[in-house]
């Protein structure tokens, strides 16, 4: 049986080019802080964070065109910074050029394996090509990275429902309600504790 939700959560932007889910899945880029060494260094750092701030005030305010030529100038500074990379992918995404979207995040990913907002805003593009397979893989990735990312519990439900996978997806709707108990009209009304 296949089951189609109408999902009520943020999907890619709960925060604007801050992460998705900043606190279940990662730190935000205002995070980023030189490392200590000499002053040049320390003052480079800085315009890295002024050119990632200043994408992501761009982004905010619905300049997607500029936050894009912001992050991709940043890269040329740091090619490596997983935080230009990841919004870069959220601008890519929120313009619905996905692959591009990918490959950022995807680059996201080389700097920090471990990186969850790109992670989760890959998985959620995987979702919408239908790859499954690899959404879940990703899903999985993200809660044994964070096991309170609820969210991502929810998502997993989800997909699992379009699987047919009913007891596997009221197991995953069950442990995003215990850590988030406000996602409760976003789980289908026959997965929830209290039923319909």
């Amino acid at each position: 049986m296949i089951v189609m939700v109408k999902l009520r959560v943020p999907v890619v932007l709960a925060v604007m080019l801050a992460c998705v889910g900043c606190s279940e899945a990662g730190p935000s880029p205002s995070a980023v802080s030189a490392p200590p060494g000499p002053q040049s260094a320390a003052a480079g750092n800085r315009g890295v964070a002024l050119l990632l701030q200043r994408g992501i005030d761009q982004g905010q305010k619905g300049d997607l065109a500029s936050a894009e030529k912001t992050f991709r100038s940043l890269l040329e500074v740091d090619a490596s910074n997983k935080y230009a990379w990841y919004n870069l992918g959220v601008v890519e995404q929120r313009r619905k050029k996905n692959a591009q979207a990918v490959a950022s995040y995807d680059k996201a990913l080389a700097a920090d394996p471990g990186f969850t907002p790109a992670m989760y805003n890959k998985a959620i593009i995987l979702e919408d090509k239908r790859d499954d397979a690899a959404a879940m893989r990703l899903y999985k990735q993200i809660v044994v990275l964070n096991p309170k990312a609820s969210t991502t519990f929810l998502r997993m439900g989800l997909l699992q429902l379009r699987k047919g996978e009913t007891d596997s997806a009221r197991d995953s709707f069950s442990k995003a309600l215990a850590i988030d108990p406000q996602l409760r009209d976003s789980v289908p009304e026959q997965y929830r504790p209290d039923g319909p």
